[in-house]
């Protein structure tokens, strides 16, 4: 029984052996790898050259294995960077997919004018957006993405908390007004030039309006 047992312990262990072996045997050595990548590219921009760039290059150089082609590695990284740049400012990579870079763009404009502070309006733009993908299979995984952040902006609070701080500029420039009027007249000036697009608290601006149009400096 135990010498059954040390047998076939003995040819798993080979099994495994070879198979890494084989395995090591048949992957690309580094320098290979980098002519593979300098072959492809010669050849026309696409999404091989990002592929190359984040599978092989990327990789290369943060492992550090071929420090003589560290130059042409980090050449290459730029060249792709910048294929990648002008890529996403061409206007006619839009027109060739009928409409999936419109909705991207429209995605990526409601979190930038999230990360701006206008929570509102990027809540309604994608709000808006979600309603274009809902139901779509081509936009499944964009539509579970969307549904979940509008739902993570509606609870994250930051839109009270901005009109708490707002408020709290209007009252105290409200009761500056008979003992530090010039004082009152900038707090107000600041809501307005600060928040001025910001559609969660146009009440507040409006008053802030108001409010300056009384109020006179000394």
């Amino acid at each position: 029984f135990f010498d059954n047992t040390i047998v076939l312990l003995i040819l798993f262990a080979m099994v495994i052996a070879a198979g890494v072996y084989m395995s090591r045997r048949n992957q690309a050595s580094p320098s290979e790898q980098l002519a593979d990548v300098e072959r492809q590219l010669q050849s026309a921009p696409g999404p091989g050259w990002l592929n190359a760039r984040d599978e092989i290059l990327l990789p290369l150089l943060k492992s550090d294995r071929l420090p003589d082609r560290r130059g042409d590695m980090e050449t290459w990284v730029r060249k792709i960077d910048q294929y990648e740049f002008c890529r996403s400012l061409s206007p006619g990579a839009s027109s060739r997919q009928s409409g999936e870079e419109e909705i991207f763009r429209l995605v990526r404009r409601a979190f930038e004018r999230s990360r701006q502070g206008h929570s509102v309006e990027a809540q309604e733009e994608l709000t808006s957006v979600l309603t274009i993908t809902d139901g779509n299979p081509q936009y499944a995984y964009l539509t579970e993405f969307l549904r979940k952040s509008v739902a993570d902006w509606d609870k994250d609070g930051l839109t009270a908390e901005r009109r708490e701080l707002v408020a709290e500029i209007v009252k105290r420039a409200n009761s500056l007004t008979d003992t530090n009027q010039n004082a009152a007249v900038e707090l107000l000036k600041s809501v307005v030039r600060l928040y001025a697009d910001d559609a969660s608290v146009t009440d507040l601006v409006d008053q802030s309006r108001e409010m300056l149009l009384r109020f006179r400096p000394e």
